[in-house]
């Protein structure tokens, strides 16, 4: 209930899923995706991440 209320009052519901499409080698690169999925809701760019469907 309490994240429904945050959502509704308009918060981002940022959940830490460690995702494996991106092909990290170790969880330095888990954290960093992480770090850069979280500041990207802020925007703000992290160095090196690159977003879904943009090139290389």
């Amino acid at each position: 209930r309490n994240l429904l209320a945050a959502a509704e009052a308009g918060a981002a519901i940022v959940p830490p899923m460690v995702t494996h499409y991106h092909g990290p080698t170790s969880i330095a690169d888990m954290n960093r995706h992480l770090l850069g999925k979280a500041l990207g809701r802020m925007n703000i760019d992290l160095p090196g991440m690159r977003r879904w469907g943009e090139e290389e």
